[in-house]
């Protein structure tokens, strides 16, 4: 014995998950090439860093090398100009052309100097106190006695005492010793004119020599001879000041300069004009005595490119090499050299930085259309950094906390000038927002139609899953439609044959039973006609053929004779069928509304059916018809207005006293197929599609169909058709 299968329903329950799946994949892949895109920007950025690295690098090191030679030709060449103003000297551009101003060379150290072996020739300290000398110590006792006995005598205004004193000093073996006397005989002299050229003498031939206290005797003997020189010997001594200051630099230095500028401020312009030349000669010297003591100090007299600082300002210390060898024997093929001395001296070039600045400044900006503003750039020399990003340049901000994405050592152009004189220039990235702004549009563009990709196919996905869904149940009501349409007519096209056959063998022959068979065929039908009449509207409409036929129709008259149709059923469920009309002016009054009578005849066939079927025994069925007036107001009419008004209809109410509809129920009653209860135990009579149908009629009609109803206390179904005919057309468009 085989059993019955109960068909399986048709399902895809792999086909959203696969959706699901493709989708996943798809939002991935667009992932990772949003984020390929942005290694794509890092590395564009990387390489574009590192051409212009190389652009910048070549081109600053062939323009630093040439500011640098530039900047120091143009002190020399002053310096030059100010010597020959300082001694006279017109065979030259005169000290009023200067490529730099007196003021400005001031400031500076002299550019080019050459520095003596450091280690051999050890640079004088003016800056320390004198001390008393050596010689002090080595010097006969006598002779120190005596050199004090003279000076007092001079004090004391014994002139010749003190002179014979001094003049037998001078005949001493101790050289000082006879430094000390002939300046201090050179200061006895009487005559002006011979005192100046016996001090002058004296500062010439104890050019290193020093008294006691430890005081130069040369600087002792200019700074007294400048104050009893004769005004026409004034421009011989200049010369000697400048050589006195510039090859035996002391703290009376500058007591030199101060003493000859009073003399000659009086005397003559040109020779002030010589004093000031000198003395900005003698400043530039100092200054680079300054910068050198701390070159030495700081870096042991070591070659290649150095940056100091000092109360006169910043420095790039440029430092080459050059080996000498002395020896004093004679050099000969037969004889070995002895006493070779090896040594290193330096030629040293020294910058202000703000040359070097301002070089890069004028590179950088050469740069200003190729350079992106997302990058960044920083010059390195010497330890000392120069931010060279075109559109910043002036600031002070560092990048060195932001991703570096180029690097280039190289050295200043040897071309340009001599020495190995390394830098480097690093390329950051200043402002990654702005190298990411478009690929960071291009990510909000694609990651939101990724999303919305996503989306639409997540919606697609979930109403794919809703319809077939949907249709599943669909064709589970057709299903059931189509039984119940069997069972509907199965039942009375049996009674039918029955009492036909009945009829046809002779077994009925009393003509009151005859007429009752008669009666009862043609009930059943009509009612297989109306059933099937539904069936082939509903078959119309959902094919979208359904058409209406609107003509003036008296509604009354339209009811009564529906009633009048259906009390032949009503009779034989037992159940009463009323007719109201409340609020009607006239019982015989017309009421004539444009419509198609044949459909509102249906629809009201089928409220009353329905009503017919759910009703108790000897219960009673009311078919209502009332009108409802228009509210109106003194507004301006307008279509919102007229439209947000309760327009006046007329209401076409069945109302039944059933089990109810519960209120989840009450409107999913007006779906095609919607069936209350379960189709195998049948307990909504009908096939499901006569309330769907109405609401369809009424629709059409621009009227609309409401359910009241309450479990165990019946229901009531209204019609509402708008009097109005404009009404009607305004919402029968709307319901399309």
């Amino acid at each position: 014995m085989t059993g019955s299968r109960k068909p399986s329903k048709p399902q895809l329950p792999w086909l959203t998950p696969l959706i699901l799946v493709v989708i996943a994949a798809l939002a991935a892949l667009g992932l990772m090439s949003l984020r390929q895109d942005r290694r794509a920007a890092e590395q564009d950025a990387e390489l574009l860093a590192g051409a212009l690295a190389d652009s910048f690098a070549r081109e600053s090191a062939v323009a630093v090398a040439e500011a640098v030679e530039h900047f120091a030709g143009r002190v020399d060449d002053s310096r030059n100009a100010l010597l020959r103003l300082a001694f006279a000297d017109t065979n030259g551009p005169l000290a009023t052309n200067l490529p730099l101003s007196a003021a400005t060379l001031k400031t500076l150290p002299r550019a080019r100097c050459f520095v003596r072996d450091p280690v051999r020739f050890p640079p004088l300290n003016i800056a320390d106190v004198p001390e008393p000398p050596d010689w002090i110590l080595t010097a006969p006792r006598e002779w120190l006695e005596q050199l004090e006995s003279a000076e007092r005598a001079a004090r004391e205004g014994d002139f010749f005492a003190a002179k014979t004193q001094l003049l037998a000093i001078a005949q001493s073996t101790v050289t000082p010793l006879h430094g000390v006397a002939e300046l201090q005989l050179a200061l006895l002299d009487d005559e002006a004119g011979d005192k100046a050229m016996r001090l002058r003498s004296v500062a010439a031939r104890y050019a290193d020599a020093t008294t006691a206290s430890g005081l130069s005797i040369g600087d002792l003997a200019l700074l007294r001879a400048v104050a009893t020189t004769l005004p026409e010997k004034l421009g011989e001594l200049i010369q000697e000041v400048i050589s006195r200051a510039t090859f035996h630099p002391s703290l009376l230095s500058e007591r030199l300069f101060s003493g000859l500028d009073e003399r000659v401020q009086a005397d003559s312009a040109v020779l002030a004009n010589r004093v000031s030349a000198a003395r900005t000669v003698w400043e530039l010297e100092e200054n680079a005595r300054r910068v050198l003591d701390a070159w030495r100090n700081d870096h042991r007299g070591h070659a290649g490119v150095f940056w100091t600082e000092n109360e006169q300002g910043r420095y790039f210390i440029f430092s080459q090499t050059s080996s000498y060898i002395e020896t004093n024997a004679v050099i000969s093929p037969t004889s070995a050299v002895t006493n070779v001395f090896q040594g290193v001296d330096f030629i040293v070039t020294v910058i202000p930085d703000s040359v070097v600045d301002a070089t890069l400044r004028r590179a950088a900006a050469d740069l200003g259309a190729r350079w992106p503003r997302y990058l960044s750039a920083e010059f390195e020399m010497a330890g000392q950094r120069f931010g060279v990003t075109p559109w910043a340049l002036g600031t002070t901000q560092r990048w060195d906390r932001q991703p570096l994405l180029a690097s280039r050592a190289d050295v200043l152009s040897r071309a340009r000038v001599v020495g190995h004189y390394p830098f480097k220039l690093t390329v950051w990235l200043a402002d990654p927002d702005l190298l990411y702004a478009k690929q960071q549009q291009r990510l909000l563009l694609f990651g939101a139609l990724i999303v919305a990709a996503a989306i639409v196919a997540l919606a697609g996905a979930w109403q794919l899953q809703k319809n077939l869904k949907s249709q599943l149940r669909l064709n589970e009501q057709k299903s059931n439609f189509v039984s119940s349409v069997s069972h509907e007519l199965r039942a009375p096209i049996a009674s039918v044959r029955l009492l036909a056959e009945s009829l046809e063998r002779g077994k009925i022959s009393e003509p009151a039973k005859q007429n009752e068979y008669f009666r009862f065929i043609g009930q059943e039908c009509r009612r297989l006609s109306s059933l099937i009449e539904n069936v082939l509207d509903f078959s119309r409409i959902e094919q979208g053929r359904k058409q209406y036929e609107f003509e003036p129709t008296d509604v009354r008259t339209l009811v009564e004779q529906t009633v009048k149709l259906m009390e032949p059923y009503a009779a034989e469920r037992g159940v009463n069928l009323e007719i109201r009309t409340s609020n009607i002016q006239h019982p015989t009054s017309n009421i004539e509304l444009s419509v198609d009578g044949r459909a509102i005849q249906q629809a009201l066939v089928n409220l009353i059916d329905n009503a017919i079927k759910h009703s108790p025994k000897d219960a009673t069925v009311t078919v209502q018809l009332s009108s409802v007036a228009a509210v109106c107001d003194r507004r301006p009419e307008s279509k919102e207005s007229r439209r947000s008004q309760t327009a006046a209809t007329i209401e076409l109410s069945v109302s039944d006293h059933g089990p109810g509809i519960p209120a989840s129920e009450q409107e999913k009653i007006f779906e095609r197929f919607y069936r209350l209860g379960s189709e195998l135990r049948r307990e909504t009579q009908g096939v499901g599609i006569g309330l769907s149908i109405v609401k369809h009629i009424v629709e059409a009609h621009g009227g609309r169909v409401r359910v009241e109803s309450e479990v165990g206390k019946g229901s009531r179904f209204t019609i509402e058709l708008p009097m109005n005919k404009q009404e009607q057309t305004e919402r029968t468009e709307e319901k399309a």
